[in-house]
């Protein structure tokens, strides 16, 4: 199996006529050369070698040149073939404005490309990034690659930056390499690089050094077969579609293996990454899944060895060959842990089947949550609440003294500009647990705990004494395995208040006297407490009010049979 003359730094490439441009996308840069009037502010030429290069901004002059233009407006042009059959050789190359490549989690340039080769010598067109260090080859066009003698015979080309370089002057270069030969020409027209997503990268993986990479584990659950990194060697594929971009992916070949094979499962694990850095989370990957009876799935294991199954194939997916594959995103928020890690399983369905293939694997975080103490977030007493949601939060920090199990920690921080009662409400649709701590996130010293709306009816409403200048940190929680969800939404806000006075008989020494035969007696529990004493019957009653009365002296005539 041979790949195309491309080098394996060629990243999340497809040659394919692009047009559907990602959502809320912004242009970082753009050059159609229209201007038609030379080379654009800020773009350089260096050429070694012979100077007098024929190149232009324009379209063809060359009589030998059908088509004259990519798209039929101005495109950048080299032409060898104009520049002479006897001259030197030379290598010219352009280079385009630097651009910041660092501000978005997905950076895809794409261009417009046509190359006519010779086909007898060593001539080449590449393109190449610099990522301000390093010079990083996208696409090598050569005497076995080229798109046609036409000019609007071209490629657009795709790559995804992001798998590169994160930096904030990447350029492009594009470098003609005439070889010291006679030759035709090349034209680029159309470049466009645009950004989306904000999130930071935390793993690209793109297997192009064609082996296990470092970190990943591969594993065999049945069978003897574990998945393989290249590009398919089967006949029942054709080689220019054996590789999902054109260069090395992994892949599991179930066809090739025979009906005759053990039945196969085999997990591709990528390396374990902290849940706790960002808030959400999403994997990206290129996919191609061919169906007869095998299914693909991912998988998100946590370092306690929970499998949590995100999604499941047991259909096509892009193919049947690997030149055409799809885009998959995945959100992994919801299992988010201190640690985990991204799985992806073929599993034959106990059958012969056909294949599935992996490549351009990419892990993004967003967003810094506050269910960790260190994130918390500032409240100021007084002012709107704000909202939040514990969905996918982590616990932080030890645990509540008046909950049973607590579980996905929301924290916030204030610090108290009055001596006397705070009122923190948490407005919250989840059984909640609030605990107010001073100290620092390193050594919390618990000073309040509340759990009253301890069946998670309406939230928690609790007043607790505070000292003028004193911080405090403040955690909301959720209680599982009892009453109502663990998880759900909330709006926290604190205020300066006045403690809710207890009714007179919250508890026994003030129990509220009742006499007999007298009207009732009104009242309320609104506010009380809850007494040692649970009723045998009814372990669940909580808020107590008290009531006693004396019983009055027996009849005389009690327990005997009065005759009328």
């Amino acid at each position: 199996m041979r790949f195309p003359n491309i080098s394996t730094a060629m990243l999340a490439a497809s040659f394919l006529l692009w047009k559907t441009l990602l959502p809320a996308q912004t242009v970082i840069f753009a050059e159609d050369f229209n201007a038609c009037n030379g080379l654009p502010a800020g773009w350089q030429v260096n050429i070694n070698g012979y100077q007098d290069v024929r190149w232009y901004v324009g379209v063809s002059d060359n009589s030998n040149a059908p088509g004259q233009s990519i798209d039929g407006s101005c495109c950048l042009i080299i032409d060898d073939d104009a520049t002479g059959e006897d001259t030197p050789g030379f290598v010219a190359d352009f280079v385009s404005p630097a651009f910041d490549a660092s501000q978005f989690s997905t950076v895809v340039l794409t261009l417009d490309v046509h190359y006519r080769d010779w086909n007898e010598a060593d001539e080449s067109f590449k393109v190449l990034l610099w990522d301000g260090t390093k010079e990083v080859e996208l696409a090598a066009f050569g005497n076995d690659w080229q798109t046609g003698n036409n000019f609007y015979d071209y490629l657009t080309l795709r790559y995804d930056l992001a798998f590169i370089t994160q930096t904030n002057a990447a350029r492009l270069i594009l470098r003609y390499n005439d070889a010291d030969e006679w030759n035709w020409w090349a034209a680029v027209d159309n470049i466009t690089v645009t950004g989306t997503g904000k999130g930071t990268n935390i793993m690209a993986e793109t297997f192009n050094t064609c082996s296990l990479p470092a970190g990943w584990e591969s594993q065999i659950l049945t069978g003897g077969q574990a998945w393989q990194f290249g590009a398919l060697d089967n006949p029942n594929c054709p080689d220019h579609a054996s590789t999902i971009d054109g260069s090395c992916m992994v892949f599991f070949d179930d066809d090739i293996l025979g009906q005759d094979a053990p039945f196969s499962t085999a997990r591709l694990a990528s390396p374990w990454f902290n849940g706790a850095d960002f808030a959400k989370y999403h994997v990206s990957f290129d996919l191609v899944h061919r169906y007869y009876s095998e299914i693909f799935r991912v998988y998100v294991e946590d370092d306690a060895g929970t499998e949590n199954l995100v999604q499941e194939w047991g259909y096509d997916v892009g193919g049947p060959n690997f030149d055409n594959s799809e885009n998959i995103e995945l959100d992994l928020s919801a299992y988010r842990a201190k640690q985990m890690r991204v799985v992806f399983e073929f599993d034959d369905g106990k059958d012969w089947g056909w294949w599935s293939g992996v490549d351009n694997v990419k892990i993004t975080g967003e967003g810094s949550g506050n269910d960790l103490c260190a994130n918390a977030l500032s409240l100021q007493a007084g002012v709107a609440c704000i909202p939040a949601d514990n969905r996918t939060a982590l616990f932080d920090g030890p645990a509540a003294a008046c909950a049973t199990k607590s579980v996905a920690s929301l924290w916030y921080r204030w610090t108290a500009d009055f001596t006397g009662t705070a009122k923190f409400t948490s407005g919250a649709d989840f059984n909640d647990v609030l605990t107010v701590f001073t100290g620092s996130c390193a050594n919390p010293q618990t000073t309040f705990c509340r759990n009253r709306d301890e069946h998670g009816f309406t939230g928690e409403a609790a007043h607790f004494q505070v000292t003028d200048g004193t911080s405090y940190l403040l955690r909301v929680s959720g209680q599982d395995g009892s009453f109502g969800l663990p998880r759900g939404g909330l709006c926290a806000r604190i205020e300066n208040a006045t403690a809710p006075a207890p009714p007179a008989n919250d508890d026994c020494p003030n129990a509220a006297t009742l006499t007999l035969a007298a009207p009732c007696l009104g009242g309320t529990n609104l506010h009380s407490a809850t007494s040692a004493q649970i009723p045998a019957l009814n372990e669940l009653a909580r808020a107590d009010v008290w009531y006693k009365f004396t019983a009055p002296p027996p009849s005389p005539t009690a327990g005997k049979v009065l005759e009328i």
